[in-house]
């Protein structure tokens, strides 16, 4: 269990694991609990699971809430863990911000798991 904050706003995240670094992000009304009921920790897998803006125990900014802001809260939580390249999956709004990140910086991701993307502008 941590936080950081990024943009004056409080993000908390979760990890689990050790091994290649998969981070999930969940979907719209949940929070990363619904990462800890759903998928299982696997052998050699480090599972990282974060509060988006505006769930959970997550602060957020709604003046400037859009797919792009929670993009570069996944990209500043991967650099406050130190990762260069990871996985990145996510669930509806998840899978939506999951994308907006592969877009924008395909380089800093191995792969993709999206389950039922949903909204993938605004």
């Amino acid at each position: 269990m941590g936080s950081f904050t990024h943009r004056g706003i409080s993000l908390y995240y979760e990890e689990q694991g050790e091994g290649v670094p998969f981070l999930f992000l969940h979907g719209l009304g949940n929070d990363c609990g619904y990462t800890w009921e759903n998928i299982d920790v696997r052998e050699g897998v480090r599972l990282i699971s974060m509060d988006q803006q505006g769930h959970g125990c997550s602060g957020f900014d709604r003046a400037h809430m859009s797919f792009d802001s929670l993009g570069d809260d996944v990209l500043a939580l991967a650099d406050a863990l130190g990762l260069d390249r990871f996985y990145l999956g996510g669930l509806s709004m998840g899978a939506g911000v999951s994308v907006n990140v592969a877009v924008r910086c395909p380089e800093r991701l191995k792969g993709l798991i999206l389950v039922r993307p949903a909204w993938l502008a605004e």
